[in-house]
């Protein structure tokens, strides 16, 4: 790296490691304030609640990461205009897209940061912190059990085309992510041709560290004709019935509603589940699939605040920090208004949801190339 590129990356790295620390707080205590200040007031440890806020921050890194990215670059360069040292380089003979090259590199590491943190640092820290969630829940009611639901998939070729079927559904009263059970279940499996044929009833049904369900207690099996019954003993599980893949993760993710706390491969599962399964709206598989994209666009939204803020901030006057960062929220405003207008009208059916995802990137990326024309002239 050369001393221009060190000079200008340290002039935008102060700014950024700020609009980390602002932005966080900011988006931690519109999120999850209220919920933090109730688990306090009703007696919760303050280092439990502390312990939630660490679980909860990855996920909020990583939406922090861009808006950081783009205050960085309005108030570095800001900086850099104001004491004349943009008009200095530029004396020196470097173009404005010589110096955007640094920007973009800084850009492209903390994209690449944000991606890795979202894909594997998030959801291994949404899990504990779900967990331990169900362990305060526990202490202020006396249960910590939900009731859950989760189809189960596979892929079938019919006339060419590849189709997901239900092979069985699984209900149970209590689903108890701590201990990894379903209390009152009941698996019911499905024929060819989607119509029930066999019913289990099993009392536990367990999450073993082999990765497979067992029967715990009394269970009993029951064909949907009624023709068929035979009682389940010593944790066997009957033939008539597929023993279900799927882990207590994929229940959580097939239900979540926040898709920043699950990896792409997650909502890649949640979505084949949720078309195959009839009961889901399409509105939920669209927010599944706009998820899915997400975990792209979000961090790549990075380098396009970073070209778009560099040559926004070269103003021809010495400016404040506050000049900066009103740019950075109007930006930030208006990239999710577009954001969620977008994903509101796409589940109608206007346009895909990738479309939605990377439209404002897009813009982003006219805008940063026109503002950079501009201010090379």
């Amino acid at each position: 790296m050369k001393r221009l590129d060190r000079f200008i990356v340290a002039e935008m790295f102060g700014p950024f490691v700020f609009g980390v620390a602002v932005f966080t707080v900011l988006l931690l205590a519109a999120t999850f304030l209220l919920q933090f200040t109730n688990y306090v007031a009703s007696g919760i440890s303050i280092w439990t609640v502390l312990s939630m806020v660490a679980l909860v921050l990855p996920g909020m890194l990583v939406q922090t990461f861009p808006m950081a990215m783009l205050l960085s670059a309005l108030l570095g360069f800001g900086k850099m205009s104001g004491e004349s040292e943009i008009t200095a380089i530029r004396a020196a003979g470097a173009s404005l897209g010589r110096i955007m090259i640094p920007v973009a590199g800084f850009g492209v590491t903390v994209a690449l940061i944000s991606f890795l943190f979202g894909q594997f640092v998030v959801p291994a820290a949404a899990i504990k912190a779900t967990i331990l969630k169900e362990e305060i829940m526990a202490q202020l009611d006396g249960a910590s059990a939900r009731p859950a639901s989760y189809a189960v998939t596979t892929k079938d070729k019919v006339n060419g085309k590849i189709r997901n079927r239900i092979t069985s559904f699984v209900t149970a009263v209590y689903f108890d992510f701590g201990t990894r059970l379903l209390r009152d279940a009941q698996v019911t499996a499905y024929d060819q041709n989607q119509q029930p044929a066999f019913v289990l009833f099993a009392k536990e049904l367990e999450y073993q560290d082999n990765q497979e369900w067992r029967i715990r207690g009394a269970a009993h099996l029951v064909s949907s004709d009624g023709m068929y019954y035979a009682e389940i003993r010593d944790g066997a599980w009957p033939q008539q019935i597929a023993k279900p893949k799927f882990s207590p993760e994929d229940i959580i993710a097939q239900n979540a509603k926040d898709m920043t706390s699950l990896s792409m491969s997650q909502i890649e599962k949640a979505i084949e589940d949720a078309q195959a399964n009839p009961s889901v709206l399409p509105k939920q598989v669209y927010n599944l699939q706009k998820g899915y994209w997400d975990k792209i666009a979000i961090p790549l939204a990075a380098v396009v605040y970073a070209l778009l803020g560099a040559p926004l901030g070269i103003r021809n006057q010495r400016s404040g920090g506050a000049t900066g960062f009103l740019f950075a929220v109007l930006i930030i405003f208006a990239y999710f208004m577009l954001s969620n207008v977008l994903f509101i009208t796409g589940q109608g059916g206007a346009f895909p949801a990738w479309f939605a995802s990377f439209f404002p990137v897009v813009l982003g990326v006219i805008g940063a190339m026109i503002a950079i024309h501009y201010k090379n002239r």
